[in-house]
């Protein structure tokens, strides 16, 4: 009983000194991830950024009787501020993300359901608008380095995540 006292107060600081400092945030957001084929899918966004530094995870899932993908994916950012843009901060960032993602699949009649996992890993990117210092949209991506044969042939495997959330 005695912490929910002082994490209300950590809570009301670190909202009262928004935008006054520098400091680290906690992001919470809810998006749109391309790891289905391209297909745009509902996904829950965390993060934790500093001006120079951000770190971002998701989670995103698909179902229906015959079929499931459950995707899982990690990056980690060097960030820079790019000035202004229509009244919000800009900030850009490059680093380095992983993928993994599990699906199956029932043939019609079949009681069986086959089961594959798929891993992914490569450069990612990231731009970030905010808006009164805690409200942002952002749109991260990775281009997944896995089959050399799909280089070859221009697809690039990559996963996009389109969010938007607040900062805490």
């Amino acid at each position: 009983m005695k912490v929910v006292p002082l994490l209300l107060l950590f809570i009301a600081l670190t909202l009262s000194s928004a935008g006054k400092i520098a400091m680290a945030a906690v992001e919470i957001a809810a998006g749109l991830v391309s790891p289905y084929s391209g297909r745009l899918v509902p996904a829950a966004v965390l993060g934790y950024s500093k001006p120079n530094f951000s770190v971002m995870g998701f989670s995103s899932g698909v179902k229906n009787k015959y079929y499931y993908q459950s995707s899982y994916g990690l990056a980690v950012f060097k960030m820079w501020s790019s000035g202004e843009l229509f009244a919000a901060k800009v900030s850009s960032g490059i680093g380095f993300g992983g993928l993994y993602s599990k699906r199956g699949l029932q043939d019609l009649g079949s009681e069986n359901m086959d089961t594959k996992h798929d891993y992914l890993g490569g450069p990612a990117f990231k731009v970030q608008m905010t808006y009164f210092d805690f409200l942002f949209f952002g749109i991260n991506a990775v281009l997944g380095l896995r089959n050399i044969y799909r280089h070859l042939t221009l697809n690039f495997q990559d996963v996009v995540i389109f969010s938007v959330g607040i900062k805490i």
